[in-house]
């Protein structure tokens, strides 16, 4: 008996076939594997990006420095660091082929990479640093690294390379420098370690704000606050840190010493504004009107400049500015201290004062019985505007008056009261008021509207 079996050549051929069709089945199942798993390297790349340390290396930290430069460039290129720039896909290779290969980014990228090589071809034989360097770098090796051949490795890097992953391959390149930095370090353990922190909710102090700092793991033993060179004693002490409460504007410089460490810090200081919430009314102001508001802050000595009023005023007891603008426009008001440091600054638009809705007090139709008027014998004019929430504005100095009825009369008033009279209020139709002059702060104004009373 025959050890093997002859297959035949039609049989053969069969096996051929179904082998290419399983090959064909792969290649299309691989195709339509989805490209959604892309979208993890965004979260990647921003987890990669937080790992941080202390890059004391001098040669080290300029490769990181020159990296980061070039990531930036790249963000550039996609729109990330523009908020009004359109913003590239993520998940297309055009903008990373056009970079890192048209633009020659790749090889400034990839002469950074041989720097780290030649730093490490300087330490010595027995370094841990060139252990680790081989096991960091041993795939680039292979592609380029080990004969510096800047093109070949540039285009197994980033050849067709999707946008968010070229992104995340950047961070990863500089997380493998932070870890050959520490290379040889002693872990330190942070926990110890004094440290100045901020806790505030304002990313720039003005006058007036409060910051509370905090020495955390160390002792604290002494402040100094200097503005400008000079000493200040800005700040209420706590157990073991310190309210930071600046009375100008200016520049802070902190020094806080603990037992193991001393740390500064500079805080840039600006004057005061208006507050957001309870300025809306005051920032829109009226030609001749007068202003109040709350400051937070009192100093004796205060002196108060307003380009729209020079007899603007300022109550240091109470915490008070007051002004009348007298022209139409932006009105800086600053405030200073009597040593002549800034401390507020802001500005209100001045618009022309509005000219208000004359109405009749109790009469919201301007209509009224005879009965009624027979009852009150006056009616009281009064001016109105949703502008001031006030009601004693505008003060209604005069008028002209045409009462209509069996005898026509015109007269003018003054003040804001109409009088009728037994005899008139009989055969009275009609009031007509017109030649309104009313004055509102320093402003006198004559309205062109008139107002027509009907009787019952």
């Amino acid at each position: 008996m025959a050890q093997f079996e002859r297959i035949k050549h039609s049989t053969n051929l069969r096996f051929k076939l179904i082998s290419m069709m399983y090959l064909i089945f792969f290649v299309l199942a691989v195709m339509q594997i989805p490209t959604s798993w892309l979208v993890v390297t965004q979260s990647m790349h921003t987890y990669l990006n937080r790992a941080k340390t202390s890059l004391e290396e001098p040669t080290l930290s300029a490769i990181n420095a020159n990296i980061v430069n070039i990531n930036n460039n790249f963000k550039d290129a996609l729109g990330l660091n523009q908020a009004s720039a359109k913003k590239q896909e993520l998940k297309a290779y055009v903008i990373t082929d056009d970079f890192f290969i048209n633009n020659g980014n790749g090889i400034l990228l990839f002469n950074e990479i041989v720097k780290v090589k030649k730093w490490v071809n300087g330490l010595p034989v027995n370094s841990g640093s060139r252990k680790l360097f081989e096991d960091l770098f041993s795939y680039d090796l292979n592609i380029g690294l080990q004969k510096e051949q800047a093109d070949v490795w540039v285009k197994n890097k980033f050849k067709h390379v999707p946008a968010e992953l070229a992104l995340t391959m950047m961070e990863e390149i500089r997380v493998r420098i932070l870890l050959l930095a520490q290379q040889g370090k002693t872990p330190v353990d942070t926990k110890s370690e004094p440290s100045l922190s901020l806790m505030t909710k304002y990313t720039s102090m003005r006058v007036g704000d409060s910051a509370t700092l905090s020495v955390k793991g160390d002792k604290l033993e002494s402040i100094e606050i200097t503005r400008e060179n000079n000493v200040v004693k800005d700040y209420t002490q706590l157990t073991n840190g310190f309210i930071f409460t600046p009375k100008y504007a200016g520049q802070y410089s902190i020094y806080v010493k603990g037992k193991r460490k001393t740390e500064a810090m500079e805080i840039n200081v600006m004057p005061a504004g208006f507050p957001k919430k309870q300025s809306l009314p005051l920032r829109i102001c009226y030609k001749g009107v007068n202003y109040t508001q709350s400051l937070p802050f009192k100093e004796p000595g205060m002196v108060i400049t307003a380009n729209a009023d020079k007899n603007a005023q300022i109550n240091a007891e109470m915490g008070l500015l007051s002004f009348s603008p007298n022209r139409e426009g932006w009105c800086a008001i600053q405030i200073n201290a009597q040593n002549g440091a800034a401390i507020f600054f802001d500005s209100v638009f001045v618009k022309p004062l509005p000219e208000p809705k004359i109405l009749v007090q109790g009469l919201p139709s301007n209509t009224i019985g005879r009965t009624r008027l027979s009852q009150l014998r006056e009616l009281n004019l009064i001016a109105r505007h949703p502008s001031f929430k006030e009601g004693d504005v505008y003060q209604i100095l005069s008028f002209n008056i045409k009462k209509i009825g069996s005898e026509n009369t015109t007269y003018p008033v003054s003040g804001s009261s109409i009088l009728v009279n037994d005899k008139e209020q009989e055969n009275l139709n009609y009031i007509l008021v017109y030649d309104i002059i009313i004055r509102a702060g320093k402003e006198t104004k004559k309205l062109d509207q008139t107002l027509m009373i009907q009787i019952n």
